[in-house]
């Protein structure tokens, strides 16, 4: 735990919000996690945030890089699922 604190602070250097927590708070933020052997985390709010609009342009330019065509404003015909989801 003295290691997450460490970090934590180093965090706290560079302007991020960082709280250090417990198995009880990993548990309310994460419900599915495996937490049996966990002692502690760093929970940092504003890790994880992504700009769809950033994501699909660069997904877009890589897409280009290796060749790919992208068609927009193209209209596409009724699609009919069959066979469940």
């Amino acid at each position: 735990m003295e290691e997450l604190k460490r970090n934590a602070s180093m965090a706290k250097v560079f302007g991020l919000a960082v709280d250090v927590v417990g198995p009880q708070e990993i548990h309310s933020l994460y419900p599915l996690a495996n937490l049996e052997d966990v002692i502690g985390g760093i929970h940092i709010p504003s890790d994880g945030y992504a700009n769809a609009v950033d994501i699909t342009q660069a997904l877009a330019k890589g897409a280009r890089s290796r060749g790919a065509l992208i068609v927009q404003d193209l209209k596409s015909p009724p699609s009919i699922m069959t066979g469940g989801a």
